[in-house]
């Protein structure tokens, strides 16, 4: 009986906890990535515009 009962608990946190996990990685990569892409999109877009004011606004 312990044993059936901590498979059926194994089992059933093993199905429960991928989905959150999941979905978490899901939810926390794009916000993990976004900013650091917009960072490197401006100071790209900056960067050939003006060199100096690009590491102004980063310092200052």
């Amino acid at each position: 009986m312990s044993e059936r009962s901590r498979s059926t608990v194994g089992g059933a946190s093993a199905a429960v906890h991928p989905g959150p996990e999941t979905g978490w990685t899901l939810v926390v990569r794009p916000f993990a990535f976004f900013p650091v892409g917009l960072v490197r999109g401006t100071a790209l877009a900056r960067r050939r515009s003006s060199r100096r004011e690009a590491l102004q606004e980063i310092v200052g």
